[in-house]
């Protein structure tokens, strides 16, 4: 069974649109989303970035999901593909069988759920529901780093 993102259920009509939401109010906003769960992220939001500029539509992607995050005040952890060869792997066993394209950071996931890329990211933002998916999730904290970053900054 293919998991279809919520907002791709839309359709033209005012109708679709109401039943949709209607669906989606019913259950929790999240079930809309596959359930994909990086290494202990069924209660986070992970994100695999990376902090490499040689592509610049890459690079300004990954900084685009970091500040929509750091809006929200949520914490995040974040896994530098361009930094760990560990956290690439990890992310190509996670996505293996989906499109090449899918493979190319940013790649949120929350809650064990996978969310999508920056457009996917950014529509949900506009939607207003961010909010909505992140509820009740640890609020960052300032100066705070997460695990994989430690890793990262150890190395």
């Amino acid at each position: 069974m293919k998991m279809l993102h919520w907002y791709s259920l839309h359709k033209s009509s005012d109708t679709d649109v109401f039943l949709s939401k209607t669906r989606v109010a019913k259950s929790s906003f999240l079930d809309g989303f596959e359930e994909l769960c990086p290494p202990d992220g069924e209660k986070k939001v992970v994100i695999y970035t990376t902090s490499l500029r040689g592509v610049r539509r890459t690079f300004e992607a990954c900084n685009a999901v970091r500040a929509v995050l750091d809006g929200f005040g949520v914490f995040y952890c974040e896994k530098d593909i361009s930094m760990d060869r560990g956290f690439r792997d990890e992310l190509w066993e996670l996505m293996s069988g989906k499109e090449k394209a899918e493979m190319v950071p940013p790649r949120v996931f929350v809650k064990g759920r996978y969310i999508g890329g920056v457009d996917e990211c950014l529509r949900i933002v506009e939607d207003g529901c961010l909010g909505e998916l992140l509820e009740g999730l640890l609020k960052s904290k300032a100066g705070y780093v997460c695990e994989a970053r430690l890793l990262a900054i150890r190395l």
